[in-house]
């Protein structure tokens, strides 16, 4: 069965488009149809990626990890709402920035809606799941983050070799990815469990990100460095942990409407394992872990 029909269980469902993408409404956010793609693609979760932008940057310091110098040339693959792509255009630029995705950021909605769009940035439509729509060697350094939730597990290792493929030689790769909290108490791991179950539905594997490096070496690269970062989950961890908090349950609330509607969960029973995992958060010393592998193509 493909990996989108479970939407038509729910009651309240109702196909629209946007652009080229059909989407369907479910519990009042807006998915999209026929990818894989798990979490709602609608206002609300363009604001939470902006969030999670801003603190993915400052946890780690910077926009990239890699040692890629200067580059001229630069790929966002899974570019989502383009913020990534935007800043490092601004912050190279002499670089060609180039940001790909399934769906194009609405102007309004978009990276470019809140800061000036650099004339060295590009979107292009595409699907990585497809292949790349660009020559082998095409960029000086290519990046992809949390796309855990957009790509089957059985395709990763054809979808980093596509990643490869379109660095140039002596270019970098990075790869970023979440895994699961840590140091929890039994609502988290209900929780977390819930949304592993409705990735797996889709054929997603929310666990590969301790893989990255295996992905990345069957691909060709070198060099590669795997860095893991447990990022503090809950206010003890000051300002990163409030924020790594705040992106954390607005995920676990877009996760809502699936749990619900594929019935591993009733509306009551969600929401009363959200409030009790907050609780937990805020009892605990909870992290959660963040996955930066980086190679370099021979």
């Amino acid at each position: 069965m493909a990996w989108w029909r479970f939407w038509r269980r729910s009651g309240d469902g109702k196909d629209t488009t946007a652009g080229n993408m059909r989407q369907r409404s479910l519990m009042g956010r807006l998915f999209l149809r026929d990818v894989p793609y798990v979490l709602p693609k609608d206002m609300g979760e363009v604001n939470r990626l902006d969030f999670q932008h801003y603190m993915m940057r400052s946890a780690l310091r910077g926009n990239y990890a890699a040692p890629i110098g200067t580059p001229d040339s630069i790929l966002d693959v899974g570019s989502g709402t383009g913020r990534w792509a935007i800043e490092m255009a601004t912050l190279f630029p002499r670089a060609s920035v180039t940001g790909i995705d399934v769906a194009a950021p609405q102007p309004d909605e978009s990276a470019a809606g809140a800061i000036a769009q650099p004339a060295n940035y590009q979107f292009v439509p595409g699907n990585v799941l497809e292949g790349l729509p660009f020559p082998d060697g095409t960029f000086a350094y290519v990046h992809q983050r949390y796309m855990i939730g957009a790509i089957p597990r059985d395709q990763w290792p054809h979808t980093v070799a596509e990643v490869v493929r379109v660095t140039r030689h002596g270019g970098w790769i990075e790869l970023v990815e979440a895994g699961t909290s840590r140091g929890g108490g039994a609502a988290l791991a209900t929780v977390d469990g819930w949304v592993a179950s409705v990735l797996a539905r889709r054929g997603l594997d929310i666990h590969l990100g301790s893989h990255l490096r295996e992905f990345l070496e069957g691909a060709g690269a070198s060099a590669i460095t795997v860095r893991e970062v447990s990022l503090p989950l809950g206010a003890y961890g000051g300002r990163i942990g409030t924020l790594v908090e705040s992106d954390y349950f607005a995920a676990v609330d877009a996760m809502r409407a699936p749990v619900i509607a594929l019935g591993m969960a009733t509306e009551e029973e969600y929401d009363r394992a959200a409030q009790a995992a907050r609780q937990e958060v805020q009892r605990g010393k909870c992290v959660f872990p963040v996955y930066v592998v980086y190679g370099h193509r021979p």
